[in-house]
């Protein structure tokens, strides 16, 4: 049974994946709410208190838990529709498989308890537990689902993208935790090592970025064109909100400077902080430019923008549910082979070498 069990783990057949074609739709609408909920959220809704009327704000955050709640469900929709091909295809029945297929339901399941908690609870803290037991469910599934991607060339670097946010998000848990306990005990020491936790996990979740901007350019025309105006962007919009920093600032720079400010328990990195804001604003940017690229399958670049949306922030539900659907859907699309061949078709040809003369 074992080796039965690892040479169909290791020899999973191609083009079986018909749902996955089928489906691209509500990958992509999941991630395009994902990315409107994250700019909302997390960039707008900030950035306007205290400059924007109360109406306006309140209609913002409005608007924000809209799409928050669609792109809940609609990611909750991807997963189960994921597992339901995983179980299908009998790729559930391996190992990895297995775990993959009990590990996504759990993470839904902690999901609809924050939500609820939340929503009955709306001022009382997140507790602490539940933030670390949904990332560390949430990394396992992820980091599960990617190894098993890799075996598809074409999504080769969208499994690559999700191992390293993954580290980046158990480096952001233990960072956490080492701060809370140092906070606990009044620890100078541990507080310094998870500070410097917090400016490994900077660097790695820009390790993760490069790999996802390094694909879009090599997507063709449009694709450099994207990744070079997304980071044109980004740098844009860090320098604005650096500017905002000061006294004298204009309006903009400093509603910039509110939105972009890292709203977490994490300490600050070390000598890293406008990294740490060039990061926020071209994983927002990237994830709209992964989405333009309509010619590649939606299973693929909607996955990417999900990734880039998480962060490797894992303790917070919605980034974990996200993240969890691009690894499942990049698992399945890793073996269907009509998207491998749509993937091939739609990336530009390599440039030949022409034979030497004489």
């Amino acid at each position: 049974m074992t080796s039965a069990s690892t040479d169909h783990e290791d020899d999973a057949p191609f083009g079986e994946s018909a749902r996955t074609r089928n489906l691209g739709w509500l990958i992509r609408t999941t991630g395009v709410c994902a990315l409107v909920a994250t700019v909302l959220g997390v960039v707008v809704a900030p950035g306007m208190q205290g400059y924007a009327s109360d109406a306006s704000v309140e209609w913002c955050e409005h608007a924000a838990a809209v799409f928050s709640y669609a792109m809940a469900i609609l990611a909750i929709g991807a997963v189960i529709s994921s597992t339901t091909e995983l179980v299908f295809t009998r790729r559930a029945e391996s190992v990895s498989g297995a775990l993959v297929v009990s590990g996504a339901p759990l993470v839904i399941v902690l999901l609809v308890v924050a939500m609820t908690r939340a929503r009955v609870l709306p001022d009382a803290p997140f507790p602490w537990q539940l933030a670390i037991g949904i990332a560390i469910v949430a990394s396992s599934v992820a980091s599960t689902s990617a190894w098993r991607a890799m075996h598809g060339a074409h999504t080769r670097a969208l499994a690559i993208a999700i191992s390293v946010f993954t580290l980046a998000a158990l480096v952001r848990i233990g960072a956490w935790e080492m701060a809370r306990v140092a906070g606990e005990r009044g620890s100078v020491g541990l507080g310094e090592v998870s500070r410097g936790a917090v400016t490994l996990g900077v660097v790695i979740e820009a390790v993760a970025q490069t790999v996802v901007a390094a694909w879009i350019g090599s997507r063709g025309r449009l694709g450099l064109v994207c990744s070079s105006v997304a980071a044109i962007l980004a740098f844009g919009v860090t320098w604005g909100a650096a500017s905002g920093a000061h006294a004298d600032a204009p309006a903009w720079a400093s509603a910039l400077h509110a939105a972009l400010a890292e709203s977490s328990a994490l300490p600050a990195p070390y000598a890293l902080s406008a990294a740490q804001s060039f990061l926020s604003a071209s994983a927002i940017f990237l994830a709209a430019a992964a989405l333009l690229l309509r010619a590649q399958p939606a299973a693929i670049t909607s996955a990417f923008a999900l990734a880039l949306v998480s962060r490797g922030g894992f303790d917070v539900p919605l980034r974990a549910i996200a993240i969890v659907a691009a690894a499942m859907w990049a698992f399945c699309a890793a073996f269907d082979e009509r998207l491998l061949w749509a993937a091939l078709s739609a990336s530009p040809p390599r440039a030949s070498i022409p034979p030497s003369t004489r």
